[in-house]
């Protein structure tokens, strides 16, 4: 219990407790043996209580389009002498550029916010126009690759960096795909091996065998019989997993082992009329051997539970189950009986290694049906739903099987067809399906600019007419490896190299770092570079050759250093933990959850009963002995482009993403109880789970390591957290790309705080929307209010302060110019990452000619470090 205390996981309640007394001083003594709900309580009332009302600058996603927006803002704020009026900085995505250059900077300075916030606010000089660390943005305003050209290393070195990455992932990742697509072609050489009668024989018994286990398995779980389960431990026997394992397992199994068994019966030139005995026809045969599985089954689940036979309903459903199971051996000899004559057709074989064992799971899924039509009256409704759902996934294994086996013995045949050059575009099509999916999430044209009808299914039509092809000319052009490798090898060949495919993929996941080897550290080493290194001024000494400086990164735990006060603001980065395979059916649509990684906590207020563990002990690198850095969560924030992406994952394309190693995410172990063993981890030990994870969409917050992207991908204002910690004045920097003045984000994070919080934000923007037909808006910003009153006893509405990138005829001159000259301003693709000298001038005078239009006016009328200055702006926004 003391080590649960000290290590954690700990409660939402804790983490605002310690970030009170961090920020506010001391708590008074609590209850210890309160509960979270009522400390949780106790806590918002203390910052409700506050004589000075806590405030939060929130900086958006957006790429460099939002960090160099809100450089002006933080500049016109530090003008007013506004900004150390903060006591929470939150960041998202492209926020955290600029936020954690801000943080960096404050802890580099000497004088720490005061000597920043005076130098942000001292006029041009002639010998130092601007402070160092923006005259470093401006020149690495194009991060990314900063000396342009043919010929450029830095160009040159993304590209290499990305195939090095990309083929180190493929020594992972393509040899479990080959070992998968091999598995048909075993099958297939095992339906070729002349194999003796007694192993037929054999083939016949193993399947039955496993069929009765699978049938056990049914007459004991039906939730009917719930009664009789009395001991908590058949609680696991009833979940998925447990039926997964020990029922749709057998069957597979056992249907595989009929399948090889009767084709190889066939091969031997016998037909049913050789399946005879005693007189017996194989029709009594096949009717009376499954009836008796059945009732086999059926007697020994009742001996299992302890049924009573005093009840005629239990005679009833035993004459049901005989039926049952003379149903299913007729319709099995039915089957048998028709297929027989086909086996002299040309391949044969490959036609029944593709639909041998669908065949025999449809005969299955048949009888299950007259069953549950025949066993209606003794049967409710639960069992019903009990059977669709077991029903369904032996839908998905027949699906899935014919779909595999058929690309991996048919496409081969397919690709020969196809010409060489339209076989080589497949690589182009993923290229430019992914590029795709990524336009599809941002704003596109108004309808009546799109001309045609293909234009109006937009990139997101294309995306799932595109992907789904590319992925099986991906799988087809695997398969022709493996045809290539394995033509006419025997079986006993084949299964060896499954398993040292499988054995290799293994050993490369242990060597390979799944984090490292995508393009997050390519990415993250260059916003290190950029903005971090802005703040060192000159004190940096950067590598001569490679430009970059490993001291320019610190860990986010230095901005609260023990035994010294926390840096203000408080620097809150906002990443999305990715639920898209989440238990939580309402959460469908989101996929993702709110993680926060400060300088005193890590993790998710939406685990229970804790998902907080200190940011001093987690994600350590051995390597270096750091724990999370400042550098790895801006990165893992503005992770735009992964397989998982919150509310924008898409089935279509994470396959692909995943493939072609499109994988800015990062892995991390889980805060909660279930990463109590890896938390401290900076990478998982094993890269193939997480990969498969990635590459099929089954991420949660159940394993022991979580996969974390985009904060963007969750809520895309950074504001949900500020609420949560009831912040009375909110600032938000809003520049996320909003051509059509949707205000999606905004709509987002206000249904969000609605759903989980239980908090209204009233807000009217309709004066900040762009007119009809016109670049314009009347105003660039708008005031509203925070209903904290909705929520928490005796607390008053916060205030938020929105604020808009938008164009209303009054900017500067220079910044009218530009956009004149570029029609998508100030909402320019947040895709383009590589800002010229007058796009990365005219956004930052934009957020200062915003701030200094909404404040200016009113601040001749209140002190400018006065909360005053908030509520008549208030009054001002709402009159």
């Amino acid at each position: 219990m003391a080590d649960a205390q000290e290590h954690g996981p700990y409660p939402l309640s804790r983490v605002l407790e310690e970030e009170y007394a961090a920020l506010h001083g001391p708590l008074p003594a609590g209850d210890p043996a309160a509960s979270d709900a009522d400390r949780l309580a106790s806590a918002y009332a203390r910052i409700h209580g506050l004589p000075r009302r806590q405030a939060a600058l929130c900086v958006s996603g957006g790429g460099i389009r939002s960090a160099t927006f809100a450089l002006g803002v933080i500049q016109g704020l530090a003008r007013l002498k506004l900004l150390d009026r903060f006591d929470y900085l939150s960041t998202v995505s492209g926020g955290g550029y600029i936020g954690s250059w801000l943080s960096a900077w404050i802890k580099n300075h000497q004088r720490g916010l005061a000597g920043v916030a005076e130098e942000l606010r001292q006029p041009p000089q002639p010998d130092c126009v601007e402070p160092l660390p923006i005259a470093y943005l401006r020149a690495y305003s194009n991060y990314l690759s900063p000396r342009l050209g043919l010929m450029s290393a830095d160009s040159w070195t993304l590209v290499g960096t990305y195939l090095r990455n990309l083929v180190l992932n493929w020594l992972v990742f393509i040899p479990f795909l080959l070992a998968l697509l091999a598995v048909p072609l075993l099958y297939r050489a095992a339906l070729r091996s002349h194999a003796p009668d007694a192993l037929a024989g054999f083939c016949a018994f193993l399947g039955s065998t496993f069929l009765l286990g699978h049938l056990v398995y049914l007459h004991l779980c039906r939730p009917s019989l719930w009664k009789l389960r009395t001991s908590p431990s058949w609680r696991w026997f009833e979940s998925q997993p447990a039926f997964l394992g020990l029922c749709l397992t057998p069957l597979l199994l056992g249907v595989t082992s009929l399948s090889l068994g009767w084709y190889w019966h066939l091969q031997a030139e016998r037909t049913l009329e050789h399946m005879t005995l005693n007189g017996w026809s194989s029709l009594a045969i096949f009717s009376l051997g499954a009836a008796a599985m059945h009732t086999v089954a059926w007697l020994i689940a009742a001996l299992v539970l302890r049924r009573r036979w005093n009840d005629v309903w239990r005679y009833l459903e035993l004459l049901t189950i005989v039926l049952s199971g003379l149903l299913g051996g007729g319709l099995l000899w039915l089957a048998l009986s028709k297929s027989a004559p086909l086996s002299g057709l040309p391949r044969f074989e490959d036609w029944y290694a593709c639909g041998a064992v669908p065949g025999f799971l449809s005969l299955f899924l048949l009888a299950a049906s007259v069953f549950i039509g025949i066993a209606s009256r003794s049967t409710g409704d639960d069992d019903r739903e009990w059977w669709g759902r077991s029903g369904s996934w032996v839908l998905i294994a027949t699906v899935s099987w014919t779909g595999m086996c058929g690309i991996v013995i048919f496409g081969p045949l397919v690709l020969a067809q196809i010409p060489g050059w339209l076989t080589s575009a497949g690589g182009i099509t993923g290229i430019v399906t992914i590029a795709l999916g990524f336009s599809a999430r941002t704003a596109g044209k108004q309808d009546h600019e799109r001309p045609s009808l293909l234009a109006k299914i937009g990139a997101k039509g294309y995306v799932l007419l595109l992907a789904p092809l590319t992925v099986v000319l991906v799988l087809m052009t695997l398969a022709r490896v493996n045809a290539a490798v394995l033509q006419s090898a025997p079986a006993l060949q084949i299964g060896q190299y499954i398993i040292g495919l499988a054995l290799f993929a293994v050993l490369m996941s242990f060597y390979i770092n799944i984090n490292k080897f995508s393009l997050h550290a390519m990415y993250r080493n260059r916003l290190i570079r950029a903005y971090l290194g802005a703040s060192r001024g000159f004190k940096r000494v950067p590598n001569p050759f490679t430009g970059f400086d490993s001291h320019d990164n610190f860990q986010m735990a230095d901005l609260a250093p023990e035994g010294a006060a926390v840096q203000r603001p408080f620097h809150v980065v906002n990443i999305a933990l990715n639920l898209v395979r989440g238990k939580n059916l309402a959460w469908q649509q989101r996929k993702a959850q709110s993680f926060t990684v400060s300088p005193l906590h890590c993790g998710s207020g939406n685990m229970t009963p804790g998902g907080y563990r200190l940011t001093k002990e987690y994600g350590k690198n051995p390597a270096v002995n750091q724990a999370i850095t400042i550098g790895t969560a801006l990165a893992i924030s503005g992770a735009a482009a992964s397989p998982n992406m919150g509310y924008h994952s898409s089935p279509a394309v994470t396959l692909l993403l995943t493939l072609f190693n499109i994988r800015l995410g990062w892995w991390l172990g889980n805060p909660g109880e279930a990463g109590k063993t890896a938390y401290r981890r900076s990478c998982p030990e094993f890269a193939v789970g997480p990969l498969l994870s990635e590459a099929f969409g089954l991420t949660n917050d159940e394993r022991r390591y979580v996969y974390l992207s985009d904060g963007g991908h969750f809520e895309n204002l950074a504001l949900y957290e500020m609420v949560r910690r009831r912040c009375r004045i909110i600032v938000v920097s809003d520049a996320g790309c909003d051509q059509l003045s949707r205000f999606s984000d905004l709509g987002n994070a206000i249904r969000k705080i609605r759903i989980d919080l239980g908090i209204e934000i009233e807000l009217d923007v309709e004066k900040v929307r762009r007119k009809a037909g016109s670049p314009y808006s009347e105003r660039r910003h708008a005031v509203g209010r925070i209903r904290y009153d909705l929520v928490d006893p005796g607390a008053t509405s916060g205030l938020l302060l929105y604020l808009k990138p938008s164009l209303t005829g009054r900017e500067p001159t220079d910044v009218l110019d530009y956009a004149a000259s570029h029609p998508e301003f100030p909402h320019e693709s947040t895709g383009d990452q590589f800002f010229d000298e007058s796009q990365f001038e005219s956004y930052r005078k934009l957020g200062l000619h915003t701030v200094n239009e909404v404040f200016l006016d009113v601040a001749a009328e209140t002190g400018l470090a006065d909360d005053r200055l908030f509520d008549l702006l208030y009054s001002h926004g709402s009159g």
